[in-house]
């Protein structure tokens, strides 16, 4: 007699669905044997008509159950979409309400104002997308009146023409406009870019020409794209009264001068001349400049500038790539009584360093670059005769890839405050290349740079750190502490304190 085989087994499941009126939905399903065990699939038995039979009604009533399953969790789903959507509801009035007692509704006007202040940042760039000052004013009515009761935080925007696409022009345009109006009459602190080829550039010349409708409010004009004198004739007869930094070259520098426009340029009071292959000196008011760039320019051709502007109070000299200078370097000594910042940029050290040139005795902070593609030979260190001969209170000095670091002039730096070394690479260097120990002897004194806080050393030798780390804990028994120590991009301050 022939084995019946068995196709399946009755299984029975109840889900609770209510626990209030205990209402549960059965499930009958007829679990067949596992797989690695069933062996109608494993013995390629053929079903008899009664087992053909026997499985189609259980497929038929599980197929029911399914569908009624299917049901089931339709009416659930949709009752969780009414429940959903009722939180949803609910949640937004919450946020209304609580909005009612939010804690910030019960600030000051003064401090709200300040707090809108600190939100609105340094400028909103009217290229994002969110744009703060208009996030804030849409908040509600009385953050708008706020808002347009503070014009300065519509006087704050930024935006790179060059980046303004025509696609750009229908969202930027509107807002400018906008900004604009809000901020009323206060000066724009954005650099504006004059000349045709703005003004006839398909994608900058929306911008371009409502910028035009403001000039009494412009303080900062580049003229770099400037070609000829004829190109200021879009300015006649508009005010300009407040335009204190110009930047071009000398020739564009020259062509403002000749148009006559800015009437003698009565708020002037910085300029960065880009000198290129031109030296024509504009006949610009140099004498109430505070601020000088000229980058890149010759050296002598710089100090022509420098000789002219004896109230400068920053300047800034690149000389770019190295050149032989056509005008002859200046046999005069030039003294900066106001001057406090001094930055010099050399391609390469040389006799011609303006430094050699000039003397300034409130100088606060001294920065000196250089740049080698090849050894240097050894020549005169122009630092030490100037420090002699200015006895300035400097406080920050930063000295990058000199040839040099004469210990014994930083010795008389009695109020420096700020001190950064970047080190040239060992083959660059010459044989008088500053070591780490050689810093460690002088620094570690009681009697060099009292005042000393801020320590930044930049180079290859891995054996600065142990050098700093020492140097820390002396200055620190000495009653001398630094507050700030770093070796390339590692704060030895915070890895000392941890050790």
């Amino acid at each position: 007699m022939v084995e019946a085989i068995s196709f399946f087994t009755w299984s029975d499941y109840s889900i609770p669905l209510c626990k209030s009126c205990n209402r549960t939905f059965h499930v009958k399903c007829a679990m067949p044997p596992p797989p690695e065990s069933n062996p109608i699939l494993r013995s390629g038995h053929t079903p008899s008509d009664a087992e053909l039979q026997s499985v189609s009604a259980t497929i038929n009533e599980m197929e029911e159950c399914a569908d009624n399953l299917k049901n089931e969790l339709c009416a659930l789903q949709e009752m969780m979409d009414r429940l959903r959507s009722t939180e949803y509801v609910l949640r937004s009035v919450l946020d209304v309400h609580r909005a009612y007692v939010a804690p910030i509704r019960r600030l000051p006007v003064e401090i709200l104002a300040e707090v809108m202040d600190w939100a609105c940042g340094v400028n909103a760039n009217l290229l994002e997308r969110d744009c703060m000052p208009l996030t804030l004013s849409a908040v509600c009515k009385s953050w708008r009146d706020l808002m347009l009761a503070s014009p300065i935080l519509w006087a704050r925007w930024s935006l790179d023409i060059n980046n303004a696409t025509r696609t750009m022009a229908c969202v930027v345009t509107p807002r400018l406009e906008l900004f604009l109006d809000r901020s009323g009459d206060i000066p724009i602190s954005q650099i504006i870019e004059h000349g045709y080829r703005t003004y006839q550039n398909a994608d900058k010349a929306p911008i371009a020409h409502i910028l035009l409708q403001h000039t009494h409010r412009w303080q900062h004009l580049d003229l770099l794209s400037v070609e000829n004198a004829k190109e200021f004739h879009l300015l006649e007869g508009r005010p300009l009264p407040q335009v204190k930094t110009l930047l071009g070259g000398p020739q564009q520098l020259r062509f403002a001068v000749i148009s006559g426009v800015f009437n003698g340029f009565p708020a002037l009071r910085s300029v960065r001349v880009c000198a290129g292959q031109s030296e024509v000196i504009p006949d610009l008011p140099w004498g109430q400049l505070e601020s000088l760039r000229a980058t890149p320019s010759r050296p002598g051709y710089a100090l022509a500038l420098l000789q002219r502007c004896p109230n400068l109070r920053r300047w800034t000299y690149d000389t770019g790539v190295r050149r032989f200078d056509i005008v002859p370097m200046p046999r005069v000594n030039i003294v900066l009584h106001q001057l406090r910042k001094l930055s010099i940029d050399m391609a390469q050290q040389h006799d011609d360093n303006p430094l050699k040139h000039i003397t300034a005795p409130a100088l606060e902070a001294l920065i000196l670059r250089w740049t080698y593609t090849r050894a240097a030979p050894t020549i005169a260190d122009p630092l030490p005769p100037f420090l002699a001969r200015s006895s300035c209170p400097l406080r920050r000095l930063e000295l990058h890839q000199p040839l040099h670091v004469d210990f014994a002039c930083l010795r008389t730096l009695r109020s420096l405050v700020a001190l950064r070394i970047s080190y040239a690479k060992a083959a660059l260097l010459s044989p008088l290349g500053s070591q780490p120990s050689e810093l460690y002897a002088h620094l570690s004194k009681d009697d060099i740079l009292p005042q000393l806080e801020v320590l930044e050393l930049w180079g290859e030798d891995r054996t600065w750190p142990d050098v700093l780390y020492e140097l820390i804990g002396i200055r620190q028994h000495d009653g001398r502490p630094l507050q700030k120590v770093k070796w390339n991009d590692l704060d030895l301050i915070d890895e000392f304190g941890d050790a």
